[in-house]
């Protein structure tokens, strides 16, 4: 994926800057995911949101696998420990609102290693309706589509 978005516009981002982009909106990023990172999370809410039907098809079972330990197990290790999770709570959490403290973790910890201009442009890059850019369908016709150059330097000024 991170080649194919150098191939696209024209960036080579680093490690930070790609990080940044792998967070969603909400967090200043670009939404692009990193599975690795996220798996953990899906696969979590996939079992829990899964589970009742499974045991409608085979009454054994069970959602205390080794897998879901070791997911959880990489979850927590993701995030800080307030937001560490139990079994239980992880299984009845959707993937956004897990993805989401991830995102959280990532965010807060780039937040403490940048220089006071970076937070700030972080910050901002978080406030209400500044990810509207990112979130409207181009439309030439209504007026609401950028060239790609414009759109380069915006990712740019995100990243």
């Amino acid at each position: 994926m991170r080649e194919t978005f150098g191939l696209m516009t024209g960036l080579a981002p680093n490690d930070t800057e790609w990080d940044q982009a792998a967070r969603g909106l909400a967090h200043a990023g670009l939404a692009l995911r990193q599975t690795a990172l996220h798996a953990p999370a899906a696969y979590m809410a996939s079992l829990g949101a899964s589970a009742d039907l499974a045991r409608a098809l085979n009454v054994h079972f069970s959602t205390d696998a080794a897998h879901m330990a070791q997911a959880l197990a990489a979850f927590n290790g993701l995030v800080p420990e307030p937001r560490q999770l139990s079994p239980e709570a992880a299984l009845t959490a959707t993937q956004h609102d897990l993805s989401a403290a991830v995102d959280q973790a990532g965010h807060q910890e780039r937040l403490a290693a940048a220089c006071m201009e970076d937070q700030a442009t972080l910050q901002s890059e978080c406030e209400p309706g500044a990810r509207a850019l990112w979130e409207a369908v181009p439309n030439r016709a209504l007026g609401i589509a950028m060239e790609p150059a414009e759109f380069v330097c915006e990712i740019r000024q995100r990243l």
